[in-house]
């Protein structure tokens, strides 16, 4: 199976951007098993309030941090039989826009990185050997050890919580259904140096 890392990152021009509305309510993420170590960033809590600041809402809106779809995104994914999004059971509060939008939060699993061959840098590793949580340098590519991977279709994983993988699946859904505002890097394009440029 081949993989990609779906972005969150906000161009200058993105078409598509959203910035919430009130206050943020987060609530703490899942724990390792073994170690007790958190497996995922925090993850917001509803109401689910935004507002459009840029563009005209396509299919993903993003504020770089989380991100919504729209309901025709759900149907086709969920009507694919599509794997590894949970959405909020109502639709977002979207100020000056009058289509339906659902908060989308990617599975947290314990696929891994094949560190070796992705050219992982670590920092420190903070889980333990089964969820391998770790703070990285950097990365050149992306590896997953296939065998700890349970087919899902969107997810983080352990040793790269921080990006959210997708299947072949998954983005020839996106080019199928010809929805619009995602953006993807193929696994062996991927690379990012996560150290500031002190740390350099």
């Amino acid at each position: 199976m081949r993989f990609s890392v779906l972005t969150l990152s906000l161009p200058v021009d993105s078409p598509s951007e959203f910035e919430r509305v009130g206050p943020l309510k987060l609530v703490k993420s899942p724990r390792c098993e073994c170690c007790g170590t958190e497996l995922n960033n925090l993850q917001q809590l509803p109401p689910y309030h935004f507002e459009i600041v840029r563009g005209r809402p396509h299919d993903f809106l993003t504020d770089g941090m989380v991100f919504a779809v729209s309901e025709r995104c759900v149907e086709a994914f969920r009507n694919c039989g599509l794997t590894g999004l949970d959405f909020s059971t109502e639709p977002i509060q979207l100020s000056n826009c009058r289509d339906s939008y659902f908060m989308a939060t990617p599975v947290c699993t314990r696929t891994l990185l094949d560190e070796a061959a992705s050219g992982v840098v670590i920092d420190r590793v903070r889980g333990c050997e089964n969820c391998r949580v770790m703070a990285l340098h950097a990365i050149k590519r992306i590896v997953i050890r296939e065998e700890t991977w349970s087919g899902w279709d969107v997810f983080t994983c352990g040793n790269l919580f921080s990006e959210i993988l997708v299947s072949e699946r998954f983005v020839n859904l996106i080019a199928d259904f010809d929805l619009e505002g995602f953006s993807f890097i193929p696994q062996d394009q991927f690379q990012f140096d996560y150290r500031f440029p002190g740390q350099l």
